[in-house]
This record gives C-alpha cells, sequence and structure tokens, in this order.
C-alpha cells in the first residue's frame, strides 16, 4: 500500500495455517521498521473443532540493497481454543525490479512448526500509477518445499489479484489464492476468494480488514468463511 514498506503477508504467504490480510508487497526503505499484529478466524460456518483461531506477529526491518528481514510469530488453536500450536518464520526479501508500471519482489522464506518449510517466491505488480496511487494487477507466488510421510515434496501455491485506492490512503483488494500439491488427494484447487480493504487514519500506522470465501470443490464440502484484522505501526526510519 506505501511504497516505503513490504506490506503485510498473505494467507499464504509461508503455507502455513496463519491466515494474513491480502495486500501487495513493496519495499521498507532502508533503517525502517514495521511492527504488525493480525487476528484471524478462519473455518467460520464449520464445527468449532474445525475452525483456527490465528494471532500473528511480524516485526521488519529495512536492509541496505533493497533487502529486508522479517520475524513472525504465530499461534493459535481450534475454535474450543483446545488444541494450541504456535510457528515461527523468518522471511528475507529483495525489492529486484521497481519502475513506474512494473516491480518484480523476490524472497525467501523459512518456518519452523512440526517440521521445516522453506519457500523461496516472488510477486509481479504491474501498475497503472507509480506508488499505487491508482489501481493495477498482482501475482504472488510461493514454492513451499516441505516433509510429508519421510519425503521432501512440494507445493505451488498462486494468489492473483488487483488492487484499487480509490483516495489517498484509502486501498481496496481482491484476489484469489490457489493451489497445485505435488502429493495429496487435491493436486489442484481454488482455495478461499479474498476482499481486503485498508486504510490509514493515523500517522505511521495503517488498518486492515481482510474477508474470505473458501470455495468448496465437490458436493462433500460446504461454503465457509475467514476473516482478518490487522494493525500495521511504522517506526521513525534510521538515519
Amino acid at each position: 500500500m506505501k511504497p516505503s514498506r513490504i506490506a503485510p503477508f498473505t494467507a499464504l504467504l509461508l503455507a502455513a495455517s496463519n491466515a494474513m490480510a491480502l495486500d501487495t508487497s513493496e519495499p521498507l526503505a532502508h533503517g525502517l521498521m514495521d511492527t504488525e499484529l493480525y487476528f484471524s478466524s478462519i473455518g467460520m460456518g464449520n464445527k468449532a473443532e474445525h475452525r483456527t483461531l490465528d494471532q500473528t506477529l511480524v516485526l521488519g526491518a529495512g536492509l541496505p540493497s533493497a533487502l529486508n528481514i522479517f520475524g513472525i510469530f504465530g499461534m493459535g488453536s481450534d475454535g474450543d481454543l483446545k488444541n494450541g500450536y504456535h510457528t515461527y518464520s523468518v522471511k528475507l526479501t529483495h525489492g529486484t525490479v521497481d519502475t513506474e508500471h512494473f516491480d518484480l519482489d523476490l524472497w525467501l522464506a523459512t518456518q519452523m512448526n512440526q517440521a521445516l518449510t522453506i519457500t523461496p517466491g516472488f510477486e509481479i505488480n504491474i501498475d497503472a500509477k507509480d506508488a499505487l496511487k491508482q489501481f493495477g494487477f498482482f501475482t504472488k507466488m510461493n514454492f513451499p518445499i516441505y516433509a510429508l510421510d519421510d519425503q521432501t515434496t512440494f507445493d505451488v501455491v498462486a494468489l492473483p489479484g488487483i488492487y484499487y485506492t480509490f483516495r489517498p490512503k484509502h486501498q481496496l483488494l481482491a484476489g484469489v489464492d490457489m493451489t497445485y500439491s505435488k502429493d495429496g488427494e487435491d493436486e489442484f484447487r481454488v482455495g478461499t476468494a479474498h476482499l481486503s480493504y485498508n486504510f490509514s487514519v493515523i500517522p505511521h500506522t495503517e488498518f486492515i480488514a481482510d474477508f474470505g470465501v473458501r470455495i468448496p470443490k465437490g458436493d462433500d464440502e460446504d461454503v465457509n468463511f475467514e476473516a482478518t484484522i490487522g494493525l500495521v505501526g511504522f517506526l521513525p526510519q534510521i538515519k
């Protein structure tokens, strides 16, 4: 949303259970730091044992040469506040291409849950105006590599979307995630359609509200929903 930072992660950022709000990716300037906090409810419409409540904390810092580093801590439980879990993640990003109408950001993330997941990925932005001032298209791609049944496997996770900045510091985004799994029953499936409203009314802060609809696959699945609210705070840039 702002050209001086990388926006919040997405629901598919590290292929984890933690849901994050939909947003585009923009690098943090050198010396700029941010703190992000998200609360999510996933699987609304299902029974409590099939719902998930998530909390995610993100700490980011801008490094020289268009590099950024982020630390992510997530925790959650089911809808009955049972079966708790936590995850730790580190992400390194690079603003590889930054032009008026085309941007390319690369990243490499590692996550520790019950096993280690390594996720390279990238995002492409095509913008009508520089600094996301009008509208544009984006595509996020992630390639999580992880262990399944004592074998190493991978997924391909895509999130194409659009954004529209209808007034300064007020932006709407829409997108849908899709996953191809090398192993498992669902080799390809369309996941969740997202609509996000990101806005700023207080200096150095950004509020995010995201609503998602999980698209059922086949007659044996029901439609369910997810929602995320987030707060992003920017610390003064270190000179």
